[in-house]
């Protein structure tokens, strides 16, 4: 078994990742969080981390024809007009960046952070709570005074 990659119609990997699995190959799709503002209010979504591509699973002796032909998938990629695999450490490397990523909150009460992004930037706070799945609590001096403050998890350190 090796791993190859694949490019898929515009918007559709996880449709042609579906497919994929339903015909009995493995299929590895990188996501990542973004921070993104919808509908006014701005909220983590799970993106692509390559957007058009995705990972395949194949062994050497199955045929390509059933891949090309799954819906969502557009072609494998290919140089010199031959697939090449990708190494099996790249690809685990890749699970473990985005699983720790995606990992929830790591912060334990009362540790000590940094603000990396948003208007508070820069300043140090303490961790306070979990508030949402995506929301924390902290607490920031501000004004002769420490005031709770709601932030992404993705904005601190």
């Amino acid at each position: 078994m090796a791993w190859y990659l694949m490019q898929t119609r515009p918007h559709q990997e996880t449709l042609a990742a579906t497919n994929l699995l339903r015909q009995g190959y493995g299929c590895y799709q990188p996501i990542h969080q973004v921070e993104k503002l919808i509908a006014g209010k701005l909220c983590m979504k799970d993106e692509a981390l390559f957007p058009g591509y995705l990972f395949v699973e194949i062994a050497a002796q199955q045929s390509w024809c059933t891949i090309r032909s799954t819906y969502g998938v557009r072609s494998l990629v290919c140089f010199g007009g031959k697939a090449l695999p990708v190494s099996e450490l790249l690809i685990s490397q890749l699970r473990a960046r985005c699983e720790t990523e995606q990992a929830q909150c790591r912060f334990t009460k009362g540790q000590s952070v940094e603000v990396k992004k948003g208007p508070f930037a820069g300043l140090n706070a303490v961790f306070q709570c979990k508030k949402a799945e995506d929301r924390v609590i902290v607490l920031i001096r501000l004004l002769q005074s420490v005031q709770a403050i709601e932030l992404p998890v993705a904005a601190l350190v």
